[in-house]
């Protein structure tokens, strides 16, 4: 439990996320070029963060919560021993379902969890040849993100040319001489390949804490997706090899990106200024298909984009 003056500025850090977030969706009704419809799809997560938001508020209020500093990585990590969400992924693009998985653990009691780092991989993957470029990604997941969410969910610039395991290393680096107790948090659609993957994820982590004097520690954080398989052997291939696994069955039942690229589903992006300004001549000119309307007929040769 922390002090009472920390329990307030947590508490109070967590209603300024909260405002800020009311701010956004209110600011809607002054885009005049967007329909009621899109408009209704943008709000479909209000109370989705505003609930989470709302958790994360009862943590601080409980002295559950250690206040993260402002600033980019690594000057938003706390003081002292540091325990954090690492939620890594192709993120083309980072978009509401993301947000409201990282403030939904952020809101959970008991996890000890006070932040959530979110990168994007920017390793080539041959299974994904048509990603966007890393840095764009990372800009548009900067532009949802900063000014609102942080300091509890914060974009890190940790995955320049990097995958999984180089990016863990990059931040047991950048912690060297520090405790680091790391939340891995997954979709349960890519536990299957965590599973697998995870002797040569730790191994080289462990070798990196090793070198910069880290005390390291590790688990999994999985977390429900429609259509994902049914978690329940990697999860016990993963205990089987002493690492704990939380898994959250609540389905966030909300579009992927897939339906950003694919179905030019434009209303899952979170609306601030910064992605409105990018948005405006799309719906402007009525090149947007929401997300809950029908499927947009595509040309044969686009079919076999990238999922």
């Amino acid at each position: 439990m922390q002090p009472n003056e920390e329990r307030e500025l947590a508490a109070a850090a967590a209603a300024k996320v909260r405002r800020k977030v009311e701010t956004v969706f209110s600011k809607l009704d002054a885009y005049s070029w967007l329909s009621e419809r899109e408009r209704a799809e943008f709000r479909h997560y209000r109370e989705v963060f505003l609930d989470a938001v709302a958790g994360i508020e009862r943590r601080g209020r409980d002295g559950e919560l250690r206040l993260p500093r402002k600033g980019n990585f690594p000057d938003c990590l706390p003081e002292g021993p540091v325990r954090l969400g690492l939620y890594i992924g192709s993120f083309d693009p980072f978009q509401m379902t993301h947000i409201a998985a990282a403030l939904r653990l952020l809101a959970y009691p008991g996890t000890g969890i006070s932040q959530v780092l979110v990168v994007p991989e920017g390793a080539r993957n041959p299974l994904k040849p048509n990603r966007s470029e890393y840095r764009y990604r990372f800009d548009i997941m900067a532009k949802q993100l900063r000014g609102v969410f942080e300091p509890f969910v914060c974009p890190a610039d940790l995955g320049e040319e990097a995958d999984t395991i180089v990016i863990g290393r990059r931040l047991i680096a950048a912690l060297a001489g520090r405790s680091l107790e790391l939340d891995h948090v997954v979709g349960a659609d890519v536990l299957p390949f965590v599973a697998h993957l995870l002797p040569d994820d730790l191994a080289w982590w462990n070798a990196e804490a090793a070198a910069h004097s880290v005390d390291f520690s590790y688990r999994v954080r999985a977390i429900a997706r429609i259509g994902a398989p049914d978690p329940t052997s990697s999860i016990e291939s993963i205990r089987e090899r002493g690492i704990a696994v939380d898994y959250d069955p609540r389905l966030i039942g909300m579009p992927s990106s897939t339906d950003f690229r694919q179905e030019g589903a434009f209303t899952i992006v979170f609306p601030t200024a910064a992605v409105i300004k990018h948005l405006e001549v799309i719906f402007r000119y009525s090149l947007d298909k929401p997300w809950l309307g029908g499927r947009r007929h595509r040309p044969a040769a686009e079919e076999f984009r990238d999922v």
